[in-house]
């Protein structure tokens, strides 16, 4: 199970820096197994590596453009040597990622992390940093409720069931127009 967007999160834990404190962290995770992502199509292999597929799409870039790779993609045959690659490799490799996350689809199934700081205390001893987490992880299904065919049915009886309301009430309304006739011919032919 793949975490969208995790491959490229680089996590500071700020809390480390400081000398002396003991932090608390409470960890949760949401197993989410869906239909798509954010409105756009998602794999749906159980075998689908995001991660891999944002790397094979970097390395391609940086082949196409410097013909060589950074360090740290899958290209470890044509890393570059040259000072000048390397550098443009390294600050482009954001703006690569960036084009790479729309060439690969997300995964359908995928973990949710969430961390929270609960507290922090200053203590003079080293730093230390303990991790809490739920004893359940939720977890979290799509499903289609209606088929194709029975998502039509359902708007066609609907569909039907109006028009036959309104059919309904109209031939009432003739009957209704046809009565109010029939009186206001009655009365003015009686005064007559």
């Amino acid at each position: 199970m793949h975490s969208p967007h995790l491959w490229k999160s680089i996590v500071t834990f700020h809390f480390l820096k400081i000398n002396g404190t003991v932090t608390n962290l409470f960890i949760s995770f949401d197993a989410l197994h869906m239909l798509e992502y954010m409105g756009q199509p998602c794999n749906p292999s159980p075998d689908y590596k995001y991660d891999l597929c944002i790397s094979e799409q970097i390395d391609r870039m940086n082949m196409e453009q410097y013909q060589c790779t950074s360090p740290w993609d899958l290209g470890l045959n044509n890393i570059c040597t040259n000072k000048t690659s390397s550098k443009m490799v390294f600050e482009t490799y954001e703006e690569f990622a960036g084009l790479a996350t729309g060439k690969c689809s997300q995964p359908c199934s995928y973990l949710a992390v969430k961390l929270e700081e609960i507290n922090r205390e200053v203590v003079e001893t080293r730093n230390k940093v303990y991790f809490r987490m739920d004893e359940l992880v939720t977890v979290l299904r799509s499903h289609y409720i209606y088929s194709e065919l029975s998502l039509i049915a359902k708007i066609g009886g609907y569909v039907g069931l109006f028009l036959g309301v309104s059919m309904f009430q109209v031939s009432g309304l003739v009957k209704a127009f046809l009565a109010m006739l029939t009186q206001w011919y009655r009365q003015s032919w009686n005064h007559y």
